[in-house]
C-alpha cells in the first residue's frame, strides 16, 4: 500500500510539474522579446504535454518568423489529431524559412494527404523550399511523387536536389525531354554537347514555355553550354521577357553579345541592373570545363 501511494504521489508531482512548465512557457509567449518567445515555444514542444499544442498553434501567428519556425518544429513532435492541418498551413507562411520547416515536419507525418500536399509545394517560389520538398518526396517513395519530381526537373535552382531525389528512387528518363533535363540538372556538359541537336531542340522548346522556371532553366543551360548557334534565339528570348533577373543573368554571363542585349533591355525600361547573384550563376561555356576539374 505504501509503495502504491508513493508511486501515485510521484505521478501527481510529475503531472503538476509538467502543467506548471506549460503554463510558465505559455506566459512567456507574451514577452516583447522574440528570443524569449522562441525559447518558450521550444520548451512547450519539449514538454511533451498535449496541452501545449494550443499555445504552439497560437505561436504560428507570431510576428517574428523565427518564432513561427520554432512553433512548426515543436508541433512536429506531437501526433495529436489536427497537428498535421497546422503544419500544412505552415506551407503558406510568408517566410520561406517557415515553409521549409513545414516541409521537413510534414515529411515525417503519417497522413495520406502529405504526398499530394508536398507535390503542390514543388511550385513554391523559393528554391530552398523546392529543394527540401524534393528530399521530402523522395522519402515517401510513392509513384505519384516520382512523376511529379520528373515533371519539376527543369528547375535551375532546385534541379540538382530533384535529380538526386529521383536517383534515390531508382528513376530513369523515359523521354528525350527528361533526358536533357537530367543532363542539365546534373551539369553534364559533355553529354549535352555530344547530343547537341537533341539538347538544342528540347531547350529551345522550353524557352517558349509558359512555365517561368522551365524558361529560366533552358536559357541558363544554353548559356553554360555556350554554343554560338543559339545566340540569336537567346537575345530574342530576352526581348520577350520582363524578367529583370534574367536580364542580369545575360549581363554577367561573360558573353559580349548577351551583355549588350541586357544593357539595351535595361535602357529601354529605364532600369539599373543589380550586381551578379552568387546563387548558381550562368557563365558562358562554363560547362566546357572537363568534369575532372572544378567549375570556375
Amino acid at each position: 500500500m505504501l509503495a502504491d501511494a508513493t508511486a501515485a504521489a510521484a505521478v501527481t508531482f510529475l503531472l503538476t510539474a509538467c502543467a506548471d512548465r506549460v503554463d510558465k512557457s505559455a506566459r512567456l509567449l507574451e514577452s516583447d522579446s522574440w528570443c524569449d518567445r522562441s525559447k518558450a515555444v521550444k520548451a512547450l514542444g519539449d514538454s511533451g504535454d498535449e496541452r501545449a499544442i494550443e499555445h504552439l498553434v497560437r505561436a504560428l501567428e507570431d510576428p517574428n518568423w523565427r518564432v513561427r519556425r520554432q512553433a512548426v518544429r515543436s508541433l512536429a513532435s506531437f501526433k495529436a489529431k489536427g497537428v498535421t492541418d497546422r503544419l500544412i498551413e505552415g506551407l503558406a507562411d510568408d517566410a520561406w524559412q517557415v515553409r521549409r520547416e513545414a516541409v521537413w515536419a510534414l515529411s515525417g507525418a503519417a497522413d495520406p494527404r502529405v504526398p499530394e500536399t508536398l507535390i503542390l509545394a514543388l511550385r513554391d517560389r523559393n528554391r530552398r523550399v523546392r529543394s527540401e520538398v524534393a528530399r521530402a518526396l523522395a522519402r515517401t517513395g510513392q509513384r505519384d511523387a516520382v512523376d511529379a519530381l520528373a515533371d519539376a526537373l527543369a528547375d535551375w535552382h532546385a534541379g540538382q536536389a530533384i535529380a538526386s531525389a529521383l536517383e534515390g528512387l531508382g528513376w530513369r528518363p523515359d523521354s528525350d525531354e527528361q533526358q536533357v533535363h537530367l543532363w542539365v540538372a546534373t551539369q553534364q556538359g559533355e553529354a549535352l554537347r555530344a547530343n547537341w541537336r537533341l539538347a538544342k531542340a528540347v531547350l529551345l522548346e522550353d524557352i517558349s514555355s509558359d512555365n517561368s522556371l522551365k524558361v529560366e532553366n533552358a536559357l541558363k543551360a544554353l548559356i553554360c553550354i555556350g554554343n554560338t548557334e543559339v545566340l540569336g534565339e537567346l537575345v530574342d528570348a530576352l526581348t520577350r521577357t520582363d524578367s529583370r533577373s534574367l536580364a542580369e543573368t545575360f549581363a554577367y554571363s561573360r558573353q559580349s553579345r548577351l551583355r549588350e542585349a541586357a544593357i539595351r533591355w535595361a535602357g529601354d525600361r529605364n532600369l539599373k541592373l543589380a550586381r551578379r547573384s552568387a546563387v548558381r550563376p550562368a557563365v558562358w561555356a562554363s560547362w566546357d570545363v572537363p568534369a575532372s576539374r572544378p567549375r570556375p
